[in-house]
């Protein structure tokens, strides 16, 4: 009677687990995330950290993985501490019992395995019916999505906006997401990066940066000579593709890639805007400033390369990617001034005879990196002279990666 016992109560566990994980396999989250598009935070954007809060919809999600798992521990346990308790009592029984038993074990066995076979067919079909690209993707921070690109791809009609996307760092960040423009050939899915513009109400310039506000806002440098920047965080994000552009002012002179420029990256090699990546620094573009349109002085030495009478080629570090304008035409002493009647590397302004404005993709520069990287964009304002000489002023800058 007593071995009878032990094995009423395994088989009542074994149904009775079995049944506890069939329900649970099969039953869907309630808790929705909020599906709100999020409000617009500081151009910067807002870091957190990853909220462990209700599984967001649509589909599976670790409720049900976990509920499994733990039923077929809860059947394993009782399997084993019943078997453990029939096994030491079978000892003392006849053969004929003996069999009896084993048969109906062997019997329950099966019954398991059917049971958990339909199951695992469940969690199947609960998976195949989760779509790959749920609509929620990246609207909160319970749904964060890798990059923009993403998002675009898997809801192309996603609208330009703030997103929440996920580091290699497992952070939270609320970046803008243009998701309309075609940059490099492609078009949406780019995250800004960087974002400067002197023209909106309340505008102000970095504080590595010098602010001016007459005649008008704009920013230039603090070192001088020398290089000021600004370093622009992609938290881990992995990015291929760079696109942005700038508007600048030419102030008194400018000598682009002159010979007594330093050929060094890491120092003033040009007389304008250098923006690279990484720590050593790694060349994306460069923005450079020559001294005049039109005018020869000194044999063109100090024009831009693409000026009526060209000026030094670039460092071999910069190669192409390159815009150089200048904002002034005619003899240098004669424009000792504020050149804000002709913004740089627009595209418009450029005098006959040089090819400086005719440059593809202006005013945007787009640029594909030797290989995928995650790591921050420094734009730095450079010039080889003092601010008395000579200066470069931006009040437009805007950077985007893919």
């Amino acid at each position: 009677m007593r071995i009878k016992a032990n094995l009423l109560l395994l088989v009542a566990l074994m149904v009775g687990t079995v049944s506890v994980v069939a329900q649970k396999a099969t039953k869907q989250p309630t808790t929705q995330p909020p599906t709100n598009p999020p409000t617009h935070p500081p151009v910067a954007g807002n870091t957190c950290q990853v909220l462990q809060g209700p599984p967001g919809p649509p589909g599976i999600c670790s409720y049900t993985e976990v509920s499994l798992v733990k039923g077929v521990r809860d059947i394993s346990t009782s399997i084993k501490e019943s078997g453990r308790n029939l096994t030491e009592e079978l000892t003392e029984s006849s053969n004929d019992l003996r069999e009896i038993l084993q048969g109906g074990l062997q019997r329950l066995n099966d019954g398991l395995m059917d049971a958990l076979g339909k199951i695992q067919q469940e969690v199947a079909q609960l998976k195949t019916e989760e779509p790959p690209c749920p609509r929620s993707l990246g609207l909160s921070s319970y749904k964060l999505a890798k990059s923009c690109r993403e998002i675009f791809r898997c809801n192309p009609s996603s609208p330009s906006g703030y997103y929440w996307l996920k580091s290699a760092s497992m952070e939270c960040r609320e970046v803008y997401c243009d998701m309309d423009t075609t940059h490099c050939s492609i078009r949406g899915g780019w995250m800004r990066v960087a974002y400067l513009n002197m023209t909106e109400p309340g505008a102000s310039c970095p504080t590595s940066l010098r602010q001016i506000n007459t005649p008008a806002k704009l920013c230039g440098r603090h070192t001088a000579p020398g290089c000021s920047g600004v370093t622009y965080p992609v938290d881990n994000i992995r990015y291929s593709k760079v696109c942005g552009q700038a508007r600048g002012y030419q102030n008194y002179t400018g000598e682009a890639f002159t010979p007594s420029t330093e050929n060094d990256i890491n120092s003033h090699y040009v007389d304008g805007v250098s923006i690279t990546y990484g720590n050593p620094r790694r060349h994306i573009w460069t923005f450079a400033i020559g001294l005049s349109d039109d005018h020869n002085y000194a044999n063109g030495v100090f024009n831009c390369p693409c000026a009526k009478h060209p000026g030094e080629a670039p460092p071999d570090f910069v190669g192409l990617d390159y815009f150089c304008e200048s904002g002034m035409t005619g003899h240098y002493q004669d424009n000792m001034r504020l050149a804000l009647e002709d913004p740089l590397w627009d595209g418009d302004g450029c005098d006959p005879g040089n090819s400086c404005c005719a440059q593809a993709g202006m005013p945007w520069f787009c640029r594909t990196l030797p290989q995928e990287v995650s790591e921050d964009i420094e734009v730095r304002l450079c010039s080889d002279q003092g601010i008395s000489n000579e200066e470069v002023y931006v009040d437009l800058l805007e950077v985007y990666v893919q």
